[in-house]
């Protein structure tokens, strides 16, 4: 028996549970509300990866350009940088110093922005296992039925990337960082915007959608009251009953709303009455 291993695209985040995740943060306390939105914001949206987000720096807000940059490098008095890197911190992977688009989502660059003289390496973001608790906390809090964990919410990041109107492949692995253009196409594939694109439902398809969920909404219907629609149906569409105010304005005896006069008919527009001018 074959076993599929999982994917942390296995673990993003529905847009239901993205609600839901927000809605945990918010009620966290006034004191620690900001700091969590500013941590979904980073990681769930923009795709930082979790060491990328306990290095935010404030120079990394791009103000002008409207972004964040990731750098090459910067120095970092981390404990663990300190240790390990010399007290050099840099992305996993050179594809990992990039820009990323304030554009992506407006209210969630803006929100950073407000707060960013919080986000700075004096503390604040914290380490890489404070954010993984943080992040298995939130997530039992809104009662999410699946691990959430800092990887998955920077695949949810991803899977919202892949779905934006203009997004491809290309574009997707420069803004998340990826070595591999392969890595793009997995999400751009499990997002389904390529199917979508090949096949738009446009305004006539919808319709004829609308009307045929009405037409199973009439056959469930009891035979009884059935008939009873059928025949509300049918008075409407035949209605003779057209009245002048006196104020010049023709009324329907339907439901009594303006109609349009055009080349001998009327035509009620709220009810869909409509017949010739004696």
């Amino acid at each position: 028996m074959k076993i599929v291993k999982e994917s942390c695209r296995d673990h993003a985040l529905t847009n239901t549970e993205i609600e839901m995740f927000k809605t945990a943060c918010l009620l966290s306390g006034a004191s620690k509300r900001d700091k969590y939105m500013s941590m979904y914001y980073l990681m769930g949206v923009f795709g930082l990866r979790i060491g990328e987000y306990c290095h935010f720096n404030r120079s990394w807000v791009i103000i002008d350009k409207y972004g964040f940059k990731i750098p090459v490098s910067q120095k970092c008095d981390c404990a663990e940088c300190i240790k390990e890197r010399n007290g050099i911190w840099s992305p996993k992977t050179r594809a990992g110093s990039r820009f990323i688009p304030g554009s992506i989502d407006p209210v969630a660059f803006e929100f950073v922005v407000r707060h960013y003289t919080k986000l700075s390496t004096g503390g604040y973001p914290p380490n890489r296992f404070t954010a993984y608790d943080r992040t298995k906390n939130l997530a039992w809090r809104a009662k999410i039925p699946h691990r959430v964990y800092p990887h998955s919410l920077r695949a949810t990041a991803a899977m919202m990337i892949a779905g934006l109107p203009n997004a491809n492949a290309a574009q997707l692995q420069a803004s998340m960082g990826w070595e591999s253009l392969e890595t793009a196409n997995h999400y751009i594939r499990a997002s389904g915007i390529d199917v979508e694109r090949a096949f738009p439902i446009n305004e006539a398809d919808m319709k004829s959608l609308k009307r045929t969920q009405e037409e199973v909404y009439m056959e469930k219907l009891p035979e009884e009251e059935r008939r009873k629609v059928e025949m509300i149906l049918a008075d409407a569409k035949n209605a003779t009953g057209l009245r002048d105010r006196g104020t010049g304005s023709k009324k329907c005896d339907i439901c009594d709303n303006d109609v349009e006069v055009k080349n001998g008919r009327w035509v009620c527009h709220n009810c869909g009455a409509t017949n010739s001018i004696d």
